[in-house]
């Protein structure tokens, strides 16, 4: 089969306004799709640090009971096959992180003893707190219990960011069907002869998919750029809040999937204009 020459219907030059509608949703597709994979790794990191991680406690107020029981709760840690490591956080990095709030000049406050634990695979915590039951002062602290709540309210971002890009995806199809009908309308006496002249409902779908396609393409290369720079501004400011100029930037790959939105939204204004110009003519036959 043949294809028609690209020339048989008249461009629509600057008026078209393809390209400028396809860029606006590729913005958003971009940022929305950014978020998702920087939210996904987030959760991913959450859960992996959250895993097997305990906080003992040792609430007492007189320090030499206290540091005994400090020092037996270790002691059970490290039997047992329960702690692949178990060590006590030093009094100074205690003072450090509650000074915020409690100020740096309080240093009479009797603040419990603090052990960080890392759990064997498998071990519930529900052993840990039996076997810390002879210790009546000793509390246990899952990492991942306390962090469940991030977790959720990070998990529900990212799906709300997975929305707004099936939304973006379904408005672009949308106004690429529309574009397609129109000019099928606005070409209905040329199309109309051509089709008289034996060409096949293919070859006059060919005519129009070729160009939304290609103003697809423009129109997505144009949103994507403004929005590789918001990505940018916005990992870098989240990356001084985390004290790293590295921190909270994409890595290579997901920067690599972001690069071919444009070519997936030209091949899905392509595969939008085909079907919709396929149904109108079997219509009007």
């Amino acid at each position: 089969m043949s294809a028609l020459p690209t020339d048989l219907l008249p461009r629509p030059g600057r008026r078209s306004t393809l390209p400028w509608l396809i860029a606006a949703v590729a913005f958003l597709m971009a940022l929305a799709a950014a978020a998702a994979l920087a939210l996904g790794r987030s959760a991913d990191a959450i859960a992996q640090t959250a895993t097997g991680r305990i906080t003992v406690s040792i609430v007492e107020a007189d320090p030499a009971q206290r540091a005994a029981g400090a020092s037996r709760a270790l002691a059970i840690l490290g039997k047992g096959d329960i702690a692949r490591d178990a060590a006590l956080v030093d009094e100074a990095e205690i003072h450090r992180l509650i000074a915020p709030y409690l100020g740096p000049g309080e240093t009479d406050v009797a603040l419990p003893a603090l052990i960080d634990a890392d759990l064997r695979p498998g071990v519930p915590i529900d052993a840990v707190r039996a076997a810390l039951r002879p210790i009546p002062s000793a509390r246990v602290d899952a990492e991942g219990e306390v962090l469940a709540p991030l977790r959720g309210l990070v998990s529900a971002f990212r799906r709300l960011a997975l929305a707004v890009l099936a939304l973006s995806a379904s408005v672009a199809m949308l106004v690429t069907m529309l574009v397609a009908r129109a000019a099928l309308a606005a070409h209905a006496g040329t199309i109309e002869t051509l089709h008289g002249l034996g060409a096949t409902d293919m070859q006059l779908a060919r005519l129009v998919e070729r160009r939304t396609a290609l103003d697809a393409l423009a129109g997505a290369s144009l949103g994507l750029a403004p929005a590789v720079g918001v990505i940018l501004l916005v990992g870098g400011q989240l990356g001084a809040l985390n004290g790293g100029a590295a921190a909270a930037r994409l890595p290579v790959s997901d920067w690599g999937l972001l690069a071919i939105l444009p070519l997936a939204l030209a091949l899905a204004a392509l595969l939008a204009t085909r079907l919709t110009i396929l149904g109108q003519l079997r219509r009007a036959i």
